[in-house]
């Protein structure tokens, strides 16, 4: 993997002391005023899928990370005081900026039931979350409806 100059280590959040009901979803909407969120990983029980009650939340921007590292350091949620931390790079970042394939079946990741995604899942502590965008398959263009025909009709005279 070559690199490009960006360093996930440094937009990514180390959050302990998570309540353990808390999924995915919660997470990010406690952190998504800080900043755009790419990605939130909560550490789960290998055999029994429980949380660990710590995450990860990587930002787009290493200042929002900062910034929500700050403000939301030593603050009291529920009965647990969350502890943040800008987290350090072991070596396999890379590993997890790969884009992940998910199954063609529609299930829920959070409860694994169907009918339902994770940003609206029952299990969500703190409610639902605004539906993700989809991407567009429309690729982008450098003009836009005719206007390369005009273009280089000025370029011609």
């Amino acid at each position: 993997m070559e690199d490009k100059g960006y360093c996930p280590s440094k937009s990514t959040l180390y959050v302990a002391m998570l309540p353990y009901a808390y999924t995915n979803n919660d997470v990010a909407q406690l952190f998504m005023g800080f900043g755009k969120i790419a990605r939130v990983t909560i550490l789960r029980d290998k055999v029994t899928r429980a949380s660990r009650g710590v995450a990860f939340v990587q930002f787009a921007r290493a200042e929002d990370c900062a910034r929500a590292c700050t403000m939301m350091d030593k603050t009291q949620l529920e009965s647990f005081t969350l502890s943040c931390t800008m987290s350090n790079d072991n070596g396999r970042s890379g590993e997890f900026i790969k884009k992940r394939k998910y199954s063609t079946k529609k299930v829920c990741f959070e409860c694994q039931s169907s009918g339902h995604y994770s940003y609206d899942c029952p299990r969500n502590v703190l409610g639902s979350r605004e539906k993700p965008k989809k991407k567009s398959g429309k690729k982008k263009t450098k003009f836009e409806n005719g206007e390369a025909e005009i273009f280089f009709d000025m370029d011609a005279t």
